[in-house]
């Protein structure tokens, strides 16, 4: 059983805060300015589907460790804190 459960709510905020950016803009075209430039007009040439892929996943590298970094230091100070807590506990006793 884990000990700690309550650190598995840690990532959510970072992960809810991800997937609903990711959400909202996977629809929207933000570049395009309505009635005024279409989305063929809008297509860059130069840019190559490999470049989008690559920054596609550039940034969900990034993000990914970004999460890893946010997840280790949150269950780190979280054990300080039940440490610290306990040892308060004991001095009590």
């Amino acid at each position: 059983m884990l000990k700690y459960k309550h650190t598995l709510i840690l990532p959510l905020p970072f992960l809810c805060n991800s997937f609903g950016w990711f959400l909202t803009e996977m629809g929207r075209q933000p570049f395009i300015v309505y009635k005024l430039l279409t989305t063929e007009q809008a297509v860059l040439p130069a840019v190559t589907g490999s470049q989008v892929l690559a920054s596609t996943i550039g940034f969900t590298l990034l993000y990914g460790v970004l999460a890893v970094v946010a997840i280790y230091l949150g269950l780190r100070e979280n054990r300080q804190d039940s440490a610290e807590a306990s040892e308060e506990v004991s001095e009590w006793a």
